[in-house]
């Protein structure tokens, strides 16, 4: 309840199926990375007796992935990047996420450690960019 500020929530994006406690009429719930784990692990019963809307999420083949990296490697396609994190300050990064709301465009990456220097360093985000800071 704290990451949405006791407000009601209508969609939920979770790999984990968390707690549902502030969700609104017919709220949508998004699962991704299904395909490893085991869906009868799902409560059920509350997704029905909260008529939760369950969507799947697929991101794509390997191959359409492969190709995806092939674009972005040879310039054909740029992402839109916001920022990045270092794995180790995964917190301030969510932190940074849920204060920021919508007002970001493009992605907020989190980059290991190891490769922070090359990867992540030049799109740091600092504790001065961050909301309420």
């Amino acid at each position: 309840m704290d990451l949405v500020g006791g407000e009601m929530t209508d969609l939920f994006i979770d790999t984990m199926i968390g707690d549902m406690q502030r969700r609104t009429t017919y709220p949508r719930l998004s699962i991704a990375g299904a395909s490893g784990g085991n869906l009868s692990e799902i409560m059920w019963t509350r997704i029905y007796l909260y008529q939760v809307q369950i969507v799947g999420v697929s991101h794509g083949t390997r191959e359409e992935a492969e190709q995806l990296i092939a674009w972005i490697r040879s310039g054909e396609l740029k992402p839109v990047l916001h920022g990045a994190f270092k794995l180790s300050d995964l917190h301030q990064a969510e932190r940074y996420f849920v204060n920021r709301g919508s007002n970001y465009l493009g992605k907020i990456v989190i980059v290991p450690d190891a490769q922070w220097d090359t990867h992540g360093a030049p799109f740091a985000i600092t504790s001065a960019e961050e909301p309420g800071e």
